[in-house]
């Protein structure tokens, strides 16, 4: 699944969270833009709901978004884009940042991105249903 278009399709009903889940439970790997060993790429982006800043890493479901992502970006060439084979330990590392959210297939489009974007809650629920999973 592209989660580029998940919001809307959940707002107007075309699916619905547990679809979106079982999607995302079930990629075969997640992609990530990294620098150095440990680093990904995250954004500081404004929420529109609360008019404040929060830091959002960014996920890709697969290698053709991450590398359209990277020049959407403007990503330096000294980043890379890395894969989890392990969606667990994907979102596990992730849950590990000082972050509010992770986002599955964010594209900058003007002053918004498209894209998934899960709170730091929501995130932690998903790792313990990939655990369950396995």
């Amino acid at each position: 699944m592209d989660f580029r278009t998940a919001s809307e399709k959940l707002d107007s009903g075309q699916t619905n969270q547990e679809e979106i889940t079982n999607q995302i439970l079930n990629l075969p790997c997640i992609y990530g833009i990294f620098k150095d060993q440990s680093k990904i790429f995250c954004l500081e982006v404004n929420n529109k709901q609360t008019n404040g800043e929060i830091t959002v890493a960014l996920l890709y479901s697969n290698l053709k978004i991450a590398v359209e992502a990277t020049s959407s970006f403007k990503i330096p060439n000294n980043w890379y884009v890395a894969q989890w084979s392990d969606i667990e330990e994907a979102l596990k590392a992730c849950s590990e940042l000082s972050i509010d959210a992770v986002a599955f297939d964010s594209i900058p489009q003007e002053d918004t991105l498209s894209g998934l974007v899960i709170d730091k809650d929501s995130l932690k629920e998903l790792i313990w249903l990939s655990h369950s999973t396995h």
